[in-house]
């Protein structure tokens, strides 16, 4: 990064190799990278116990006023689920990490609105977890979801009511009929092909990175046409190309009627 600090590198002519500064004979240039953002932070990190995670969700609605702590939940490289015991705003890093047990490692965890949990196992089947207070943040028990037929679900995300899910063949997945008194839902549908992650925001914003044919690489892309009758939207707004790898949008509190575009 410092010794491209433009992002444009420069040679005499094809095919000569490339170098950072322009010379007096160099006439042709190409850029590798462009500066999209800048990150500002308080700091400084807190340092926590070292633990090989793969999955980690945090919630997204959390109110200062409640008294209660932050959902924190995650997956270990190893296949078990831990909650993050302790977060708060004045103490981030929380207390310590406390096991809960499941039947099989899993691979990818996520909290909704109001500390809903999903998660997704090793055999690509779902689970949702019962039982989730503020007197009992952890839960009590794991209810069982089969796969889509023929689909080993992989990565999944949830909002509000949302919940997408993508399968090792880069398919996207909607949970359809999930509400509060039913949280299971009901069914899988299929949304779209050529998807490698996806992120639903806490007012049921999906995004997502997506293979499209006019691009040459994987985009973000957000979903449109969400409606009563579509939830899960009817097709991509299609932005910026690059070799994405992961996409998070839930940080981002915006009105379920933002304006189309980025």
């Amino acid at each position: 990064m410092e010794k491209f600090c433009t992002g444009w590198q420069y040679a005499m002519d094809f095919p000569f190799s490339y170098h950072p500064h322009k010379g007096m004979t160099d006439y042709m240039r190409r850029r590798r990278w462009f500066r999209v953002c800048r990150l500002h932070t308080c700091g400084p990190w807190k340092e926590v116990e070292p633990l090989s995670l793969k999955s980690v969700s945090l919630q997204m609605d959390y109110d200062d006023q409640s008294g209660t702590s932050i959902a924190v939940w995650a997956v270990a490289c190893n296949g078990e689920v831990l909650y993050r015991k302790g977060v708060s705003r004045d103490r981030p890093e929380g207390e310590n990490w406390h096991h809960v047990s499941t039947e099989q490692a899993f691979e990818s965890i996520t909290v909704g609105v109001c500390s809903s949990l999903w998660a997704l196992a090793s055999d690509g089947s779902g689970y949702v977890r019962i039982g989730i207070s503020a007197g009992n943040p952890i839960g009590t028990t794991w209810f069982h979801l089969e796969a889509p037929p023929g689909a080993c679900l992989s990565q999944v995300s949830m909002g509000k009511s949302v919940v997408c899910a993508v399968d090792t063949a880069r398919r996207l997945w909607y949970r359809d009929q999930v509400m509060p008194i039913f949280p299971e839902g009901t069914s899988w549908i299929l949304v779209s092909e050529g998807v490698s992650c996806v992120s639903v925001g806490s007012n049921d914003e999906i995004w997502a990175i997506v293979d499209l044919a006019r691009h040459k690489s994987s985009v973000l892309a957000r979903r449109q046409g969400v409606s009563e009758t579509h939830p899960y939207g009817t097709e991509w707004d299609a932005g910026f190309g690059a070799d994405w790898s992961y996409i998070s949008i839930r940080g981002c509190q915006s009105s379920p009627k933002a304006p189309p575009g980025f």
